[in-house]
């Protein structure tokens, strides 16, 4: 029997420490969340506010992820069980609710949208929040606005660890903002990005979107996003092509890096941005003068280099047989 036991230490070593490990991150997110929303809830009730709808919470760029859904979720919990005797509005039912009547919950909501999603769903005060990625932890800055008014009562913030399962989380479900057909606010809806294309270079990955054809120009879009602790990259403007299905080459001509845009010259020599941990950035590689007759690329190829804590690393990414779309 001992000898059992001495053959099986090391599993039982490792998954007494992954139970361990498992525990203390388990506990410190839940304080975390019950800390924030205690203080929330004082604040709510000197405001004189009863009911209460929770939103999803979003990134600075108002994209959500299942993370943000899932913190939603914790702080609505949270909330209800703080003994102030606040009516929590059920998500689901606040959900359908929007739905009905055309209203998005997350995102970019100017004053008009707030009262109208008061009045819909029958309270007083809404909880927003957004998430920002700082290495080794998740920023949680957390909102209670008045309905009538749309003024802030009350914000706080918070960090959780950024653990594996927050990581997963993180990366699911992305939402980008865009204009209803309406056009009088702004609010988001939920797209899922479809790629046709995924390269892992550097721990950066670069997931092709499609190139669009629009006169004598061709976009190619892209999604990067870094796995590892936050760094900085950049595209090299020399040798990054785009080869069309004829073998004719086409130099990069303008590019835009998140919110950061360039027009390729003799000045700048390439362009930089730092990437968070696992938030994807949008990119796209503008080639001007493409031949009507080519129909895709047959290879785009990026260079690039990557920097993390002052340690820069080149690298070449390329993506093969990308069609052409308007």
């Amino acid at each position: 029997m001992k000898k059992i036991f001495l053959k099986n230490l090391p599993l039982v070593v490792f998954l007494s420490t992954f139970f361990i490990s498992y525990t203390f991150a388990t506990t410190d997110f839940d304080k975390e969340i019950d800390q924030l929303s205690g203080k929330i809830a004082e604040k709510i009730a000197a405001a004189g506010k009863k009911k209460i709808a929770v939103v999803d919470f979003t990134d600075l760029d108002g994209s959500v992820t299942e993370l943000g859904r899932f913190l939603a979720e914790e702080f609505s919990t949270a909330l209800a069980g703080t003994g102030k005797g606040f009516i929590v509005v059920d998500r689901i039912h606040l959900k359908t609710l929007l739905k009905e009547h055309k209203l998005s919950s997350t995102g970019l909501i100017d004053q008009n949208t707030i009262r109208r999603l008061g009045k819909i769903a029958g309270v007083d005060s809404l909880i927003t929040g957004s998430l920002t990625p700082l290495g080794e932890s998740v920023r949680i800055n957390v909102k209670v606005l008045d309905i009538e008014t749309a003024s802030v009562i009350e914000a706080n913030r918070g960090n959780i660890a950024m653990t594996d399962a927050i990581k997963d989380l993180m990366r699911k479900g992305i939402i980008t903002p865009a204009s209803t057909a309406s056009g009088s606010n702004i609010t988001p809806i939920r797209t899922r990005v479809e790629t046709v294309q995924k390269i892992e270079e550097q721990n950066y990955v670069f997931e092709a979107i499609g190139c669009r054809v629009s006169g004598k120009n061709v976009t190619f879009s892209l999604l990067i996003t870094n796995k590892d602790k936050d760094g900085e990259i950049r595209i090299i403007f020399k040798n990054t092509s785009l080869f069309d299905d004829f073998g004719n080459e086409y130099p990069l001509k303008k590019v835009q890096l998140g919110s950061k845009i360039m027009i390729v010259s003799w000045t700048y020599t390439y362009i930089d941005k730092v990437l968070f941990s696992y938030v994807p950035t949008k990119t796209f590689l503008t080639f001007e003068d493409v031949s009507p007759q080519a129909t895709m690329g047959s290879a785009v190829v990026l260079n690039c280099e990557g920097n993390r804590d002052n340690n820069w690393k080149k690298f070449v990414v390329k993506f093969r047989g990308i069609p052409f779309s308007k």
